[in-house]
């Protein structure tokens, strides 16, 4: 654990994080927020032959849903083309089962729904993002093209289970306090453009994706989940 903690002050480590670069006559940092919304699931793995039947019914009936990252960024220019960036971010990540038919044997007030009704399970698990990394910037003048690619480093928060049912626009809620901390390790790579409003303020919009390459949360689970997530960034920077 504290050679992963350590790996996040490597500065040649790479990131997808929104941040534009810097003309010579700018100062040499600058600061960022941006939000993204996105798309996430899962992948599974680290399972033997025994449980794949389980597998492959999980593959069957869950599906993607929408989730979203918000935050702030540091950067450094590195060279004329190139910029290191730090920060932090919040992210939600989200995937969540196909309708499925409500079946009870008798009826419980506590569900607001009767037989033959539809509702779908909801899984968020929700992270702080440590960033540490690299992007190269091609062009010249105000509009620029931005290549990225990384390694996140992310902490467990906590989770916000539930069930949604269809009829009744009615959710059961099931979330899980934070209770114990557990770091997780998420490359990922983007591509898009930055553009200078001025000689302080830029814009930029990428589009990124990223994947869950290791948690010790899942590490010795007969199961490993592995999220990822597909969306576009939008940043606003102001340049020191």
């Amino acid at each position: 654990m504290k050679k992963i903690l350590f790996c996040i002050l490597i500065p040649f480590l790479f990131d997808c994080h929104s941040y534009s670069q810097t003309d010579s006559a700018q100062g040499k940092w600058a600061l960022g927020a941006f939000f993204q919304p996105d798309y996430s699931y899962r992948y599974l793995s680290g399972y033997d032959n025994s449980i794949q039947y389980l597998v492959d019914y999980l593959d069957s009936i869950e599906i993607g849903a929408f989730g979203f990252h918000y935050g702030i960024n540091v950067s450094r220019r590195i060279s004329e083309k190139l910029d290191f960036v730090s920060g932090v971010s919040y992210v939600k990540r989200h995937y969540r089962t196909k309708e499925m038919v409500v079946v009870m044997f008798a009826p419980d007030p506590a569900i607001p729904a009767k037989n033959g009704d539809h509702f779908y399970t909801g899984y968020i698990t929700n992270y702080f993002q440590l960033p540490s990394g690299i992007r190269l910037a091609l062009g010249k003048g105000k509009l620029k093209f931005n290549i990225s690619a990384g390694v996140q480093f992310e902490i467990y928060a906590w989770e916000n289970n539930y069930i949604y049912f269809v009829e009744s626009d009615a959710f059961l809620k099931f979330e899980d306090s934070f209770q114990e901390f557990y770091l997780a390790i998420a490359p990922y790579a983007g591509a898009g453009m930055s553009y200078q409003i001025s000689g302080k303020f830029s814009a930029s919009f990428d589009s990124c994706f990223d994947f869950m390459l290791f948690s010790d949360r899942y590490q010795d689970a007969s199961i490993r989940i592995h999220p990822w997530s597909l969306g576009s960034r939008f940043s606003f920077n102001f340049h020191l």
